[in-house]
């Protein structure tokens, strides 16, 4: 009776980790980027209310690697410290030295974070939702983005090089 049980419950786990890796491919670490520019692109080029207020369509934006590592980077720091901020001034969090180690030279970015919005719809949805956030992603001087997800904290580097 015992070797029935343990039979099977070994075919038991054997089956659901089968189906539990059929999504090879999905990563939770990481949204696809082609979807987030899509998504933000689509808002930016029709133009959008952000609370009341009313934006023109602005021009698109390019997905740029080094905001994605910028991006990450905070991400990772949220994360590893259970907070959630895009005003942090200490040094270990602010972005401004991120974007210096990383060499990349701007003239002016902004940042949005999130916290439990791992899919790309709803991520770029609630930063839109909200009046601040939407207008920091209206912002007709951002060209290029970064986004990056470390666990549940997601953060958007948007910038003007």
């Amino acid at each position: 009776m015992k070797t029935k049980f343990y039979l099977l419950l070994g075919l038991t786990a054997f089956a659901l980790t089968a189906c539990m890796n059929k999504n090879d491919d999905f990563n939770p670490e990481e949204f696809d980027k082609q979807v987030i520019l899509d998504l933000v692109n689509q808002k930016r080029t029709e133009g959008c209310n952000c609370g009341t207020t009313p934006f023109p369509p602005v021009g698109e934006v390019v997905w740029n690697d080094t905001l994605e590592y910028v991006a990450k980077n905070y991400s990772i720091k949220m994360k590893n410290n259970d907070f959630i901020d895009y005003t942090m001034t200490d040094a270990e969090y602010d972005i401004t030295n991120d974007l210096t180690n990383w060499n990349y030279n701007y003239t002016s970015f902004e940042v949005n974070v999130a916290k439990n919005y791992i899919m790309e719809t709803n991520l770029i949805n609630y930063w839109f939702e909200h009046r601040l956030f939407c207008e920091r992603m209206m912002n007709a001087d951002a060209k290029e983005i970064g986004v990056a997800l470390s666990g549940q904290y997601a953060t958007i580097v948007l910038s003007n090089p």
